[in-house]
């Protein structure tokens, strides 16, 4: 019985094509397993036994699984994890009626939503002044004009830069990105000038930035808190100015200068758009530069 569970389990991880997804379903069952051994039962005594309850039951269990889970993780977290869960369990031939479900969670505390700030040119301008570490400020800048991810940025070699286009082409390549497809996006005069003189000066060939994400976190973090700058999330103590911020804060630049689907293509949020710049790489180019001046950060 637990090899054919285990079988099914895996199963489900692999319905989720896109690596993040399945890396948050695979916590979702890291936390249904402690769980579960806080209970003494193994995956397979929980699945026999939630196919054996009726509804009422059912929801109740989840219920509780939701109560342990808040002791460990955000109520956001918790709502996204049992979601997943439920997916699971239906995966396993075993429904969870909706209408149960929500009488069972009635009293469970309503997860806080709180806003995330960008931010604006100035702000950035201030925090890039702050940090002096030229690599970091790279880092930072890179993602604010091209809004590039973490994860993509951290990944980009300089073969993936053609500095012979204007404006200076970046072609992220699709095993780098979240969504597995490949896109192009661009850098400004100012932030390519920059990044080609360090890269000169530094006799880079390869990867581009080789430190740890936690060291440009770091800057980031400590620039934030010496501009007062680190206004925390209630339910998670994170800063509300991320770092993934940067590219939000540069994708409304260029969706003010352009329209906003150029900007969700270069985000790489291409998912339900038909327009015809999705991969047509020289009018992305010729909207780019329309938005180029408003990305100046230190001038």
């Amino acid at each position: 019985m637990a090899l054919i569970q285990q079988t099914t389990r895996q199963s489900f991880l692999d319905s989720y094509q896109v690596l993040s997804t399945r890396s948050i379903a695979q916590s979702a069952l890291r936390m249904l397993d402690d769980y579960l051994k806080s209970k003494n039962l193994t995956n397979a005594d929980f699945i026999t036994e939630m196919e054996n309850a009726d509804q009422t039951l059912r929801a109740k269990e989840i219920r509780r699984i939701q109560d342990f889970m808040q002791t460990k993780i955000t109520l956001s977290s918790c709502k996204k994890y049992r979601g997943y869960l439920i997916a699971y369990l239906a995966d396993n031939g075993i429904p969870i009626n909706t209408h149960q479900l929500n009488v069972a969670m009635r009293g469970v505390q309503t997860p806080l939503h709180e806003d995330a700030k960008t931010p604006t040119r100035t702000t950035i301008k201030h925090i890039m002044e702050t940090i002096n570490v030229e690599d970091a400020r790279l880092f930072f800048m890179i993602q604010y004009v091209s809004t590039m991810r973490q994860g993509e940025t951290m990944a980009l070699m300089v073969d993936d830069i053609d500095f012979t286009k204007t404006p200076v082409t970046i072609h992220i390549l699709a095993e780098n990105t979240k969504t597995r497809r490949e896109r192009f996006t661009f850098l400004t005069n100012e932030v390519s000038e920059l990044l080609k003189q360090y890269i000169l000066d530094n006799k880079i060939q390869g990867q581009l930035f080789t430190k740890a994400k936690q060291t440009y976190q770091f800057h980031w973090s400590r620039a934030l808190k010496k501009l007062g700058l680190d206004e925390k999330f209630t339910a998670t103590g994170r800063n509300k100015m991320s770092i993934h911020r940067l590219r939000a804060g540069g994708s409304q630049k260029i969706g003010d200068k352009t329209n906003k689907d150029i900007a969700e293509i270069l985000l790489g949020h291409t998912g339900g758009l038909n327009t015809y710049s999705v991969g047509d790489h020289d009018r992305l180019a010729q909207n780019y530069l329309k938005a180029e001046n408003s990305l100046s950060i230190l001038s």
